[in-house]
């Protein structure tokens, strides 16, 4: 592979993480003010849209209002990476979306830190 293709997929892979990384930060934010300006609801009210599995080489993520915090979902034809849950009061949220979704089976779950905002509801993953 040439130097030039390799820079061009370091770019695009740093592009990705800084945008899931913006989104992990200000997705709640961010997705207010186009419902704003827009009138048009977030995705995460509407995620019947994502409810088929993705086609090879395709990357999915979901960033889903957990109340206090965001959980963000990542899915590949490889399977499925949960970031954060929220609070136990936000479990209804998390388990509608994964369940339009027909995810089934979270592969790896990671909580950023240990404390209610972000992780409490795992325990019923």
């Amino acid at each position: 592979m040439s130097a030039n293709r390799r820079t061009k997929k370091l770019i695009i892979s740093l592009a990705v993480i800084v945008l899931a990384l913006v989104l992990l930060i200000f997705g709640e934010r961010i997705s207010e003010a186009i419902e704003s300006v827009t009138g048009i609801p977030s995705l995460s009210k509407f995620p019947k849209i994502f409810s088929s599995k993705p086609k090879d080489g395709e990357v999915q993520i979901h960033v889903i209002d957990v109340d206090q915090a965001d959980s963000i979902l990542i899915r590949s034809r490889d399977g499925n990476i949960l970031i954060d849950t929220g609070t136990n009061d936000s479990e209804a949220a998390l388990k509608a979306h994964l369940d339009a979704c027909k995810i089934k089976k979270i592969d790896y779950l990671i909580c950023t830190h240990p404390h209610t905002i972000t992780s409490a509801a795992r325990t019923w993953l």
